[in-house]
């Protein structure tokens, strides 16, 4: 050997694999081993089930002794298609990835997941771990860890998947198969003022539905969401959830609630995914069934409808008035017309035909004689086309409406008063005083609109045009009325007038000047107008609440807080509600 040579191994240093980690059959080391245990009902059966499956896994894991027990995980009533809400499984992995855990006993594919992608994923996921992380699934006798799992598992993650989907189609279809025998699931956990009997019945809880008859007696007193919410923390009640702190959402659902005047609404919503558990609104992809006099009601139902028509009402409009209805002129020359209220729009078209169509028996007919001397009517074609700025005229667009220069010089008043015959679709402006609660401040500048809605729907007009009409001026004796066509409209988009051929051939027609041209017949042949004449309520349409006093609503929140005195938080049960 040559004396020369190096020995380049003279101060190494070699450190032995830990033989723990050198072996490779996963069933002979020592695991820290953790069971996962799921049932996805609250039942008694499942419970006993979940009592089984805890005492037998507990036997199983103690009685090998390559496996030292770390910690079971558990979650009750709960579906495995998806893992969100899955509080004990989500804290499995977490320890997992904290490195407390070896190995996951569970006892089949479908009890860790039913969703084949959350199966994989999470699988995979304790798979990258260092060291990884096994799951042995006990009835196949199989973990991650044994070569070819991958393999094998997503075939029977699929199938756990596939099971999942035709027990959810036979769910929806014993569901729709009560419903027809008018069996609904009536889920009431978080709805104050019932409480719920076996599974398709509720009955009323006395003290929650005093709440309720004081919060829609405050706010069809004028009482706005925000003070209710106020007034309810002060006095202490819960809500249905049973929490003390109140928020504007869940009195406005309350008041749209039809529950509590005894109707129920089946499939609002639906699930659209059973994996993802999204939720979405029910827009006739699902039956929906509406059933009045389902159960006994806590409130009338007169309360319910005038309750969601003051819900969408601007209650900060100057122009809201509290106590509007639908109200029909009788006489005069606005005979048939019906006053509207800027704030208070969200009575459908519909409606406002059905009040004409109850109220004409008592309004004076007009028969139009075709050989009698036609009147005359000016035509707007012209100053239309060179510039509608230099007439009376209205601007309606889907959120406003608006009154030009002309219009609030013409009329000289500080407020007037707007009015709709659904049947002829006219307009009228006629002068108003502010005492009028449906009197709007005249000027040009626009102004918030909730009846525009209704005038489109009735129209049929596009929400993406603005719409200007041009006024028949009528004037006689000192009486004055500005008449608006609705059917002579100006289409305007962009601010620039669309004088389509459509629209100027439709000014001729006798459909459309035939309504102006009744107006005129009718102004020639009354003496006396009688433009300030007073509407009257149509019976059938009358859905104005008697107004409670202020000491009877102070009376009533007394009682209430008096019945919440002792409350005290309680645990309700999960309930099933109408998921498919």
């Amino acid at each position: 050997m040559n004396n020369n040579s190096v020995n380049y191994h003279k101060n190494r240093t070699v450190w032995e694999p830990d033989p723990r980690l050198q072996i490779k059959n996963w069933r002979d080391k020592i695991l820290r081993t953790a069971i996962y245990i799921r049932v996805s009902t609250d039942s008694e059966d499942q419970l006993n089930s979940l009592e089984g499956q805890r005492s037998y896994y507990m036997n199983l894991v103690n009685s090998n002794p390559k496996w030292e027990f770390v910690g079971l995980y558990v979650d009750e009533g709960l579906s495995g298609t998806s893992t969100k809400k899955r509080d004990g499984f989500n804290r499995l992995l977490d320890d997992c990835k904290d490195g407390k855990i070896d190995l996951v006993v569970v006892k089949d594919v479908s009890r860790f997941a039913r969703n084949t992608v959350d199966c994989l994923t999470s699988a995979q996921d304790l798979m990258r771990l260092t060291p990884p992380v096994g799951i042995y699934f006990d009835t196949i006798n199989l973990s991650t860890l044994d070569i070819g799992a991958g393999l094998i598992i997503p075939i029977f993650a699929m199938v756990a998947q596939m099971d999942s989907e035709m027990k959810s189609e036979n769910v929806k279809i014993g569901i729709e198969s009560k419903k027809n025998d008018g069996k609904y699931m009536c889920p009431t956990y978080s709805l104050l003022g019932f409480d719920k009997v076996q599974k398709y019945e509720m009955i009323v809880e006395p003290r929650g539905a005093k709440a309720i008859q004081l919060i829609y007696k405050l706010f069809l007193s004028g009482i706005s969401v925000v003070e209710i919410t106020e007034i309810m923390m002060r006095l202490g009640v819960p809500t249905g959830a049973d929490k003390l702190k109140w928020s504007t959402q869940t009195v406005r659902n309350i008041l749209r609630n039809e529950r509590y005047c005894g109707d129920i609404t089946v499939q609002k919503g639906f699930t659209k995914d059973i994996f993802t558990q999204q939720k979405v609104k029910n827009t006739g992809e699902r039956r929906m069934i509406y059933e009045q006099d389902h159960h006994e009601a806590i409130i009338s139902r007169a309360e319910h409808e005038r309750a969601i028509l003051l819900l969408k009402a601007n209650w900060r409009s100057p122009c809201f008035n509290l106590k509007y209805e639908i109200e029909v002129v009788r006489k005069g020359i606005l005979s048939g017309f019906i006053p509207l209220n800027i704030a208070f729009g969200w009575y459908e078209a519909g409606y406002y035909l059905g009040a004409f169509e109850s109220a004409e028996p008592d309004i004076p007919k007009l028969i139009l004689d075709e050989k009698e001397d036609p009147i005359r009517i000016p035509q707007n074609v012209s100053s239309e086309m060179l510039n509608s700025n230099d007439n009376a005229c209205i601007s309606i667009s889907k959120n406003t409406i608006m009154f030009n220069r002309h219009c609030v010089q013409f009329m000289d008043f500080t407020h007037v008063e707007l009015l709709l015959h659904p049947s002829e679709l006219l307009l009228a402006l006629r002068k108003s005083t502010s005492r009028n609660p449906n009197a709007i401040p005249l000027c040009d500048k626009s102004m918030p609109s909730y009846v525009s809605k209704m005038i489109y729907d009735l129209m049929g007009w596009r929400w993406d045009f603005r719409h200007r009409v041009i006024a028949d001026i009528f004037e006689k004796n000192g009486e004055s009325v500005l008449f608006f066509n609705l059917s002579c409209s100006q289409y305007c988009a962009n601010h620039k007038r669309l004088l389509t051929q459509e629209w100027l051939d439709a000014l001729d027609q006798t459909p459309n000047r035939r309504m102006m041209f009744k107006r005129l017949l009718l102004a020639r042949k009354l003496d006396d107008w009688k433009v300030g004449e007073k509407a009257t309520p149509v019976k059938e349409f009358n859905s104005v609440v008697p107004k409670t006093s202020m000491a009877k609503l102070e009376e009533l929140a007394r009682e209430v807080e008096d019945l919440y005195v002792d409350w005290q938080p309680r645990k309700k049960a999960t309930e099933d509600g109408d998921k498919i």
